[in-house]
């Protein structure tokens, strides 16, 4: 139990995912995707915040997903445990930011669409109705996220937003 003192930005970004019905979704399964996609970002927050608090100041982005809002619209296999896990990284983004504002630190989240990656690759197939169904028709880059991440963290561009989370999904998630 080490605190880290010297961190200015935190990106909280750990993540696992397994595609399956609930009803038969494997209690393992759901338990390590709530440890990796929730649980190590609350212990990394934790490690930052009484630095962060002690200096006044200091930014942590939460990377969730609109899968947090919605689930995983696919027929064919849900994600539970991913979709409660980044549904909870919502809450806990808007509890950082109560908690630690007063003392200069903000807390924001990323809602990622569908972003291309090796996972997605996986299922592009099934992926496929979603991006159809999404305005700019094609699936978000990493480097588009980055800059999104690098938004929330500057102080001189975000400093006045905490607790908010930013859709970046091409339009496929719009909310009112």
């Amino acid at each position: 139990e080490r605190e880290l003192r010297g961190v200015d930005v935190l990106v909280c970004n750990a993540a696992e995912n397994k595609l399956g019905k609930i009803v038969e979704y494997d209690m393992a399964d759901w338990d390590r995707t709530i440890d990796v996609s929730l649980s190590a970002n609350f212990y990394l927050a934790r490690k930052v915040l009484p630095g962060m608090v002690a200096r006044r100041r200091g930014s942590i982005v939460n990377i969730s997903s609109v899968a947090g809002w919605i689930g995983n619209p696919n027929e064919k296999d849900g994600e539970p445990a991913y979709a409660a896990a980044k549904a909870a990284m919502f809450a806990l983004t808007r509890n950082i930011a109560h908690e630690v504002g007063p003392h200069g630190v903000r807390c924001n989240a990323i809602a990622p669409g569908l972003i291309w990656s090796r996972f997605v690759e996986k299922y592009d197939a099934d992926f496929q109705p979603l991006i159809a169904a999404t305005p700019l028709r094609r699936y978000g880059r990493s480097e588009e996220i980055v800059e999104a991440v690098m938004f929330l963290a500057s102080d001189r561009r975000s400093g006045f937003i905490t607790g908010e989370a930013l859709n970046v999904s091409g339009g496929w998630y719009m909310r009112p």
